[in-house]
């Protein structure tokens, strides 16, 4: 075992060294991890040259206001973000939309 795991670390050394990173395995099934998650999220990724790989991607922020007769104005009634930085269809009812959050108003995460 000790020597299998020997030449398994010079195997990661020398791709390594050649900057060939699709030939070490733990970089292809981490890298593939990562890539798979933020595909399931709706990021857009992108997986350079050099191994690096960047997602990018939006939140959706829900802000409800109700009307506030005694000050006679709009007030903010919850700040909420979509679960999993996904989109909120706008056909959803919004009242569905907000119990599906769980973050107390106000608080940052």
């Amino acid at each position: 075992m000790v020597k299998n795991s020997n030449q398994n670390k010079k195997r990661v050394e020398k791709a390594e060294e050649d900057e060939d990173l699709m030939a070490i395995p733990e970089y292809m099934e981490k890298s593939s991890a990562i890539i798979a998650d933020a595909l399931q999220k709706g990021f857009d990724v992108l997986h350079l040259e050099n191994g690096d790989i960047v997602t990018t991607g939006t939140k959706t922020i829900v802000t409800t206001y109700r009307w506030n007769g005694k000050n006679g104005k709009m007030v903010k009634f919850s700040v909420q973000e979509s679960p999993g930085s996904q989109a909120i269809s706008p056909i959803m009812n919004i009242s569905a939309a907000l119990k599906k959050t769980k973050k107390p108003v106000g608080k940052k995460g």
